[in-house]
């Protein structure tokens, strides 16, 4: 693998725990699935309203506004959602025109191809908007818990796969409760991991996704050397780091990674400013 003369850098944390330098320049997306924010109530605000463009995704707009009301926030006081998509087979007819009428801005695109789900369909509406405003837009983030069903978690991984063509220009993240997940294409890989989540020994994993991958890893308390990861053989799960503050990924084959976050969630202001200066 001669990828090592290429670097990808990565460090979309510094998105999610913004600090003095604030960063807009990335969409927020809502999925169908309940929003559990476990502490993370105002990191998801802030998300929510720096965002340069925030969708819902059909049943996603009423979980994000039912959210909004159990946790007693005023929705005058936030941004409202730009765009609203899906085939709407899982938002209430009635709750849809309620917020037409509070939202008039609200462009709602139906899209109804059934061969795709919500989530693709809603990166093409995105792309075609990014291109209609000839903007670049890095991030998109997607609000997505695992929602107890395999299947539909498989279908977000495979979103993760076809966005590479779908928004070339653009990364995609899946946000969870305790996750932050994002897929590591064949190369090179340099990870800035906060110094909290190394501290606390909190958990990561590279899982192979429809084909074996030959990984050589540092940073990580188990590192791979050339050793092949593939379903019915070996995944590198429950993970955690060496303390080191980057995480590199040499890898033949996609890869998905995943992050906990929860030690990051609650941080004392002193923390966030030692987690900010560990960059690449």
């Amino acid at each position: 693998m001669c990828f090592r003369n290429k670097v990808k850098v990565w460090d979309p944390l510094k998105v999610l725990f913004q600090g003095k330098e604030k960063f807009n320049n990335y969409i927020v997306v809502v999925l169908n699935t309940p929003i559990i924010a476990n502490g993370k109530e105002s990191l998801l605000l802030n998300l929510w309203n720096n965002a340069c463009m925030r969708v819902t995704v059909d049943g996603g707009t009423l979980c994000w506004f039912s959210w909004l009301k159990s946790n007693n926030i005023d929705e005058t006081c936030i941004n409202p959602p730009d765009y609203l998509t899906g085939d709407l087979d899982s938002i209430p007819e009635n709750y849809l025109k309620k917020v037409e009428q509070r939202y008039p801005q609200l462009e709602i695109i139906k899209t109804m191809d059934q061969d795709e789900t919500d989530f693709t369909k809603s990166l093409r509406v995105i792309q075609s908007k990014i291109s209609e405003s000839n903007i670049d837009v890095p991030i998109i983030i997607v609000l997505g818990d695992s929602s107890g069903r395999i299947d539909q978690i498989m279908a977000n991984v495979n979103t993760l796969f076809k966005a590479k063509t779908i928004v070339p220009n653009s990364s995609v993240y899946l946000l969870g409760s305790d996750s932050f997940s994002w897929l590591l294409s064949e190369g090179y890989h340099k990870i800035s991991i906060p110094v909290s989540l190394s501290r606390s020994k909190t958990w990561c994993s590279l899982v192979p996704i429809g084909s074996s991958s030959i990984a050589t890893t540092t940073g990580l308390k188990w590192n791979l050397n050339s050793d092949v990861l593939e379903f019915g053989k070996m995944v590198s799960t429950s993970n955690t780091y060496s303390g080191d503050p980057v995480v590199t990924v040499l890898n033949s084959a996609p890869l998905l990674w995943s992050m906990g976050i929860l030690p990051l969630v609650g941080n004392s202001k002193e923390q966030q400013t030692e987690d900010s200066v560990n960059v690449i």
